[in-house]
């Protein structure tokens, strides 16, 4: 047994050292990928993770990233394959979840996208880009009470993410409460003074209870701010 032993033990010894530089070469194309990728080289930084998966096939980061990257290019089949790549190797990467999701709503499965931000928010309680995203996509799907509990959750969690004050205004004006509407607009336009969207939409809410000079305000001050087709409500509210 110990001359087994003793026979095996190079070759544990090289099993070592080659696993170990496999890893420090991987991490190199992993670094370089996710430079590429902050530069927006896509295809650069595909090449890379690609080549970091290669040497080391349990590498999750790569995978997620891979898929990012894809994602970008609307290669959406393949984000997802590599989504859940990175989640066989990793089962509890909420991010991973999370991406998929994104990914499953840009194709219309937003029932499928529902359940992963459910997934990753299960994972991860405190992920305030999930509660946001899932609360989009009930809100589209009519689940108005289920999307308020998201966007509060959003709210107790980051009290500065305006974004979740315009779509909510946007739940209530559509429920026909421009009031609160232009409460929760005013509030997005409050924590972000250039939410041009905030401002043609408070614009729009404003001119509906018939507050025509504060909405050609808000309306003009959202044109400025480079938001399309606040000129020509303007033009619309002063031609009637």
């Amino acid at each position: 047994m110990k001359k087994l032993v003793i026979l095996l033990l190079p070759l544990i010894l090289t099993s070592i050292v080659l696993a170990t530089d496999n890893m420090a070469e991987a991490q190199k194309h992993f670094d370089a990928g996710a430079s590429k990728y902050e530069a927006d080289d896509n295809l650069g930084a595909i090449k890379n993770f690609t080549e970091t998966i290669n040497l080391v096939s349990e590498f999750p980061e790569a995978y997620f990233w891979r898929a990012a990257a894809k994602h970008r290019l609307n290669d959406y089949s393949g984000a997802i394959i590599d989504c859940n790549q990175a989640l066989e190797v990793n089962p509890k990467d909420s991010k991973a979840y999370g991406l998929r999701a994104l990914i499953k709503s840009n194709i219309g499965d937003d029932v499928g996208a529902i359940s992963d931000y459910s997934q990753a928010i299960k994972l991860d309680s405190k992920y305030v880009a999930a509660y946001y995203e899932r609360g989009k996509l009930k809100s589209k799907l009519g689940d108005k009470a289920g999307a308020i509990s998201d966007f509060n959750k959003v709210k107790k969690l980051d009290p500065k993410f305006s974004l979740v004050y315009l779509d909510q205004g946007t739940e209530k004006s559509s429920s026909g409460d421009e009031v609160g509407a232009i409460k929760d607009y005013s509030k997005a336009i409050n924590l972000n003074p250039k939410f041009a969207e905030a401002y043609y939409c408070r614009g729009i809410a404003e001119n509906e209870l018939g507050d025509k000079e504060n909405a050609l305000k808000d309306l003009s001050i959202a044109g400025e701010l480079g938001y399309m087709g606040a000129y020509d409500k303007i033009k619309e509210i002063q031609g009637k």
